[in-house]
């Protein structure tokens, strides 16, 4: 969504998030953990992928950015070292 500031006429993003968002998430990961990564492994038996630490991974980052301030920080990071 976008936004403009009263104050300073500036036009803003605005992420809305949802109740219970994070709960939805956690459950999603646990099915991905325990339904999904077996069934992968069992009819591709050849595969060479750490899929539970590859869902890990993907679900740190994922609730990492559920997190709005660590993501604003993030950016401004990004942002800074981009003008360097």
């Amino acid at each position: 969504y976008r936004a403009t500031l009263r104050t300073t006429g500036e036009e803003v993003a605005i992420k809305v998030q949802r109740p219970g968002v994070l709960s939805n998430v956690a459950l999603d990961l646990y099915m991905m953990r325990t339904l999904l990564v077996p069934l992968y492994q069992r009819f591709n038996r050849d595969a060479n992928t750490d899929l539970v630490s590859l869902v890990d991974a993907w679900g740190t980052g994922f609730v990492n950015e559920l997190d709005y301030r660590k993501e604003a920080e993030a950016t401004t990071q990004f942002v800074r070292a981009m003008q360097e």
